[in-house]
């Protein structure tokens, strides 16, 4: 009678075998998850820098000593293509500043922007 109560080593081991794949699936998967979050967050990152480079290149090619073969001055034109990509980047607010440089152009050192121009990105270039 002793025996049918008797249970082994290898039954407890193997009852608690389940729950604990389990919890490791579930950590795996949580792992995963906090993976792909900070990638994707890495990505946007990378994706709004380059698409910043880009537009600050056009904006010190513009205005006071930009040479001959270009527009001294941004043009509506040249910007609204731009400004729409922002939209999908970064929002409205990056769309509107990018507008509102409409006539405008660059009129401080020829290598690096002024503050009114970087402040509205500073916000989303941040790791």
């Amino acid at each position: 009678m002793t025996a049918a109560y008797d249970v082994g080593w290898v039954q407890i081991l193997a009852a608690l075998l389940t729950p604990m794949v389990a919890i490791a699936g579930t950590v795996l998967a949580y792992l995963n998850y906090l993976h792909a979050k900070r990638k994707r967050k890495d990505d946007l990152f990378d994706r709004r820098y380059a698409f910043y480079m880009r537009v600050r290149d056009i904006w010190l090619s513009s205005g006071i000593g930009a040479g001959p073969d270009e527009d001294p001055d941004l043009d509506i034109e040249d910007l609204i293509p731009i400004a729409e990509e922002a939209g999908f980047l970064f929002g409205d607010d990056i769309a509107q500043h990018i507008i509102s440089l409409d006539r405008q152009g660059h009129s401080g050192s020829p290598f690096f922007p002024n503050s009114d121009f970087t402040q509205p990105f500073e916000k989303y270039l941040k790791l």
